[in-house]
């Protein structure tokens, strides 16, 4: 009898850790679209969360550090996706470049991000050294160790 009720209460904590995960996932889980599937599916799609991964356009980049304003056009290749975002303008965000930005399609069509994800480069390549200039003006001289012999 007493194991039984000890089988029975396992069961019940796992029961509910399943249903707890099942339902955090559920309301965290977030669509990744390509901009031509996101161009199929606008009308299905208008607010609710969902994530795009594209490159940005060329030419695209309107930046506005006053008000913390972005805008630019994300590209699959095929169709073109009009995003804006406020906040923090990424560093590696550059005409050409692949990002990821997650965040709800409004009425007019246009992406309103509330995260951006600049993806980088797989390789590390260091500068070339005639491309190096040090920002320094202040010479720092010779710390090298003299050695005597």
């Amino acid at each position: 009898m007493k194991r039984l009720k000890y089988v029975i209460g396992v069961l019940i904590i796992i029961i509910c850790i399943v249903f707890l995960a099942v339902r955090g996932f559920k309301k965290t889980g977030v669509y990744y679209l390509t901009v031509s599937e996101v161009s199929e599916r606008k009308d299905s799609l208008k607010e609710k969360p969902f994530r795009v991964d594209g490159i940005v356009v060329s030419g695209s980049i309107e930046w506005n550090p006053e008000k913390l304003f972005l805008k630019f056009e994300l590209t699959d290749g095929e169709e073109k996706l009009p995003v804006l975002h406020k906040g923090i303008k990424p560093d590696l965000l550059r005409d050409g470049k692949e990002v990821v930005v997650e965040g709800t399609l409004g009425k007019d069509g246009i992406f309103n991000a509330t995260k951006l994800i600049t993806k980088c480069p797989s390789k590390y390549r260091p500068a070339k050294s005639d491309e190096y200039k040090p920002e320094s003006k202040h010479k720092t001289g010779d710390r090298r160790l003299k050695t005597t012999d």
